[in-house]
């Protein structure tokens, strides 16, 4: 049951770095915005990430600050 479960795990990891990589293509997080996305829990950090890049995206911006997650946040509405 161990096995099983670790692989689970594993192949979740992978996925998710891949869903990771994908959705932060192109964008460049300064070191404060990585910081500051560390603060979440750990559960809401991927989700986060996501939308704070697909917004990102949309916006034609390439670096992510904190100033520009204080934008996202203001604009999503938390």
């Amino acid at each position: 049951m161990w096995g099983r479960s670790w692989g689970a795990r594993r192949i979740l990891s992978q996925r998710e770095g891949a869903l990771e990589a994908e959705r932060d293509e192109g964008l460049v997080w300064t070191e404060a915005a990585e910081a500051r996305l560390q603060r979440l829990p750990p559960l809401a950090r991927p989700m986060a990430r996501a939308a704070i890049a697909r917004y990102a995206r949309e916006q034609g911006v390439t670096t992510v600050t904190p100033e520009f997650m204080d934008e996202y946040r203001t604009r999503a509405g938390f």
